[in-house]
């Protein structure tokens, strides 16, 4: 996950520095700003970003036993209602207007986490030292 989330990252800033102005990503980046936090730079959104995508995404994976049917799209609506920021900034960034530069990025790892033995990357993350980063997990 870690993996795809870097180059999900890359391709955002790459896509952001060839876009134009009012394109859906430079958009998004400006709504960032509006709504969260002003002085965000490029890479940060970047980051932001792409770690956004990759945690909704294994967030609603956490919600379903089915993974062989598991998408990116379906994925918008397992995010649990118990957390509507993250449910409704997913939808905003990872929907319908994914920008065409990431789709399939975004489309492997939910591939990869549709195939995923989730019951053993869950046992397997509460093992981890609490003392650990976040990115142990992933």
């Amino acid at each position: 996950m870690a993996r795809l989330a870097d180059i999900m990252r890359d391709s955002t800033i790459r896509t952001l520095k060839g876009e134009l102005a009012t394109g859906s990503l430079h958009a998004q980046l400006l709504a960032f700003r509006e709504n969260l936090i002003p002085d965000l730079s490029v890479d940060e959104f970047a980051d932001m970003y792409a770690q956004t995508i990759a945690y909704g995404l294994f967030a609603a994976r956490c919600e379903t036993n089915n993974g062989k049917d598991f998408t990116r799209q379906q994925a918008g609506y397992l995010i649990p209602k118990t957390n509507p920021f993250l449910r409704k900034l997913f939808n905003y960034i990872a929907g319908p207007e994914l920008d065409e530069s990431i789709i399939w990025v975004v489309d492997d790892l939910a591939q990869i986490l549709a195939w995923a033995d989730m019951s053993a990357v869950l046992q397997a993350s509460a093992r981890v030292p609490v003392n650990r980063p976040c990115s142990a997990f992933l």
